[in-house]
């Protein structure tokens, strides 16, 4: 039977006057093939939808909103370790040294260090004194990375008064962290960033003795501190 046929015979059937009631009032009513139909085309339309509701939570493809991802929180413990150093003499007023990268000391380029909280820099002088010293000396140090760069002076004979310290942060972080991660170790990855590559010059600013005292030479000593962070206690959490 040709498709035409078919379409022709439903249509005739949607057309048919099936049966007459009365509603209340006195209201007369007609019954067409038409109502049929579509009373059929809808209980199927719900059957269908009620089906894909009742099944559609079981799919194996259906993934959280979050994408999986866990809330973790975690304590931060510090730890110091010694880094590279160096000593020598700055002999008159005006002598300075350079160090770091920029002086072709490539250990001071701590690219490799991922967990580190600050690099602190620190130089110690001592100097010889005698019954001609006016004051005490005074020394600069100077120290800069890529986005870092500071300068601080000190005075002094010996001992602390006679130090300079400058610290390059690297991660901010506070007693304790928190984030979302799909994994303990991409919690932890995901406060991991490159160490500096640091550079800086000492100078010998002042001998606070005036001309024609002659300069007292100036010992130094440089020093490194690597301040490293550790994630410890990492635990879950249900708001991030």
């Amino acid at each position: 039977m040709a498709l035409g046929e078919l379409v022709g015979r439903f249509e005739r059937y949607n057309n048919t006057e099936l049966r007459r009631v009365n509603l209340p009032g006195g209201f007369p009513f007609t019954i067409t093939g038409r109502i049929v139909s579509g009373g059929y085309g809808f209980v199927i339309i719900i059957v269908i939808l009620a089906s894909s509701f009742q099944f559609a939570p079981h799919r194996d493809d259906v993934q959280p909103l979050s994408g999986g991802a866990t809330g973790f929180e975690a304590d931060v413990a510090t730890n110091g370790t010694a880094g590279p150093s160096k000593s020598g003499t700055l002999n008159n007023e005006g002598d300075s040294v350079s160090f770091g990268v920029d002086a072709n000391e490539v250990e001071w380029d701590f690219e490799s260090e991922l967990r580190l909280v600050s690099v602190d820099v620190t130089v110690t002088w001592t100097t010889a004194t005698s019954s001609g010293d006016l004051g005490q000396p005074t020394v600069s140090l100077q120290v800069s990375t890529g986005n870092f760069s500071e300068t601080s002076q000190g005075t002094g004979f010996s001992g602390e008064d006679a130090s300079v310290t400058i610290s390059v942060p690297v991660t901010v972080m506070g007693e304790t962290v928190s984030g979302s991660s799909n994994s303990v170790e991409e919690f932890i990855a995901s406060f991991e960033a490159k160490g500096p590559a640091v550079s800086g010059v000492i100078t010998y600013e002042d001998d606070a003795n005036p001309s024609p005292i002659k300069d007292e030479p100036l010992d130094y000593t440089l020093t490194c501190s690597l301040m490293g962070w550790e994630l410890q206690n990492i635990r879950e959490v249900s708001d991030v």
